[in-house]
């Protein structure tokens, strides 16, 4: 400890020298305070190693940044969904159809092929129970007969064309839609475009009737094979019966004729041709499937009228609405005549 002074002596001399040449050498302040803080800038040089400096600052970059404004949390909710866009009118757009020519061939094959094979199917099973012909039942046995025939002839074609279409499932929402909701929107209103649909309907057909006339000087012909004929005998018979035709074709065909011919037919077609011109194939391939000739051109426009209020639409309900006032309204008007003593078939 005895040897130790003169060095710390030595040292603490040094560091006096140091210390006035370092006053020496600063110009003179302004105030003792300014004087004071000058010599303790100026005498204190304490090391600072460069590579632990830079180290500490590489490993907290947050002390090196500064910002006058808070970093605003990152937000965890998901994206809100823009609104979807109505429809124009009139609404004209194609359908985004996934498949292919082949398929619809196919889709519409199919139904014809269940048509045809529940029709002879209901005939046999009438035959095994005894029955030889529709025309030897009563009237109320025959309103059930066709109800029955009616009921497999829907779920059969529904089914086959479900089959045809079960590799593209999930289909997009807009196919096949039995979409209840804003019935009354101006855009896309089923029961609105319903309403309207049903008085263009009655004028198409009056229209294209009087065309015919018109044009042949005669008013159209009502073949053997013509539906509404063949009904006459049963409608208005009884309660029963007459509920059975009201469902029959209020409720059976429509759902089943718009589900084929507009639902996926005329949806089909888009895929290739524009939306009206898909409208007015479809209402043809809709008239000639009721093999009636002679009601070939007021089936083709209540086609249009039906093909135009379920594009503006977009949804089925809408044209099975009208077909369904349409061929239900028939059987009451003619219901009510008959009750009251007119003789329907002359009327038609």
């Amino acid at each position: 400890m005895a040897m130790a002074t003169p060095m710390a002596h030595l040292l603490l001399g040094a560091s006096r020298v140091h210390a006035h040449a370092a006053l020496a050498c600063v110009p003179a302040l302004r105030s003792p305070l300014q004087r004071s803080c000058q010599f303790s800038l100026l005498s204190i040089r304490p090391r600072i190693d460069v590579h632990s400096l830079g180290a500490s600052l590489l490993l907290r970059p947050t002390l090196c940044r500064s910002s006058s404004k808070p970093r605003a949390p990152l937000s965890t909710e998901p994206p809100v969904p823009e609104p979807e866009q109505e429809p124009g009118w009139p609404n004209l757009e194609p359908w985004d159809v996934p498949w292919d020519g082949t398929t619809t061939a196919v889709g519409m094959l199919s139904w014809l092929f269940s048509f045809v094979v529940t029709g002879l199917a209901v005939s046999v099973v009438a035959a095994q129970l005894g029955i030889g012909r529709r025309q030897g039942l009563d009237l109320d046995e025959q309103a059930t007969f066709i109800l029955f025939n009616q009921l497999t002839q829907t779920v059969a074609g529904l089914g086959s064309l479900s089959l045809v279409l079960g590799r593209y499932k999930p289909l997009p929402p807009q196919l096949f839609s039995y979409d209840f909701s804003e019935p009354f929107n101006l855009r896309r209103g089923w029961i609105l475009y319903g309403g309207l649909g049903l008085l263009g309907a009655t004028a198409s057909v009056v229209a294209a009737s009087s065309l015919v006339v018109n044009l042949t000087g005669q008013p159209p012909p009502r073949e053997e094979a013509d539906a509404l004929l063949q009904l006459l005998p049963i409608i208005g018979a009884s309660p029963g019966s007459t509920a059975a035709l009201v469902f029959v074709t209020g409720v059976l065909a429509p759902l089943l004729e718009e589900t084929v011919f507009r639902g996926f037919f005329l949806t089909s077609l888009t895929k290739w041709v524009p939306t009206p011109v898909a409208i007015v194939v479809s209402a043809f391939a809709f008239a000639g499937a009721h093999l009636t000739p002679g009601e070939f051109p007021q089936l083709a426009a209540l086609g249009i009228v039906l093909g135009l209020t379920y594009a503006q639409t977009r949804t089925l309900v809408t044209p099975i609405l009208i077909h369904s006032l349409w061929n239900s309204g028939v059987i009451v008007i003619l219901t009510v005549l008959r009750l009251q003593g007119y003789d329907i078939k002359e009327l038609l």
